[in-house]
């Protein structure tokens, strides 16, 4: 299966893997998109049902978002990074 991510020489990445670092020590890259993907399904219907009109999106809401969606997976999250994470869009753009 095709990553998402794109590898980049990074302490983020399992060393010789595409596969960022979590908690639960996953390597596999099928693994970690499909967990992703339902952590993602589920925060949608989260977030989906609290937005109301007082909602503000601003940098505080979206790195709650960020955090809330991710954080049983990943320890960094809702944080700023000082490194960048290449995303493949195009492997995004065909599985979710």
């Amino acid at each position: 299966m095709a990553s998402k991510y794109q590898l980049v020489s990074s302490k983020f990445y399992y060393e010789d893997s595409d596969v960022p670092r979590n908690k639960f020590n996953i390597k596999d890259t099928q693994t970690i998109h499909e967990i992703e993907k339902e952590l993602l399904e589920e925060a949608y219907a989260i977030f989906f049902n609290e937005l109301n009109e007082d909602t503000r999106f601003d940098e505080e809401y979206f790195i709650s978002l960020h955090k809330r969606t991710f954080e049983s997976l990943y320890d960094l999250v809702g944080l700023y990074r000082d490194f960048n994470i290449k995303v493949n869009l195009d492997f995004v753009r065909e599985n979710f």
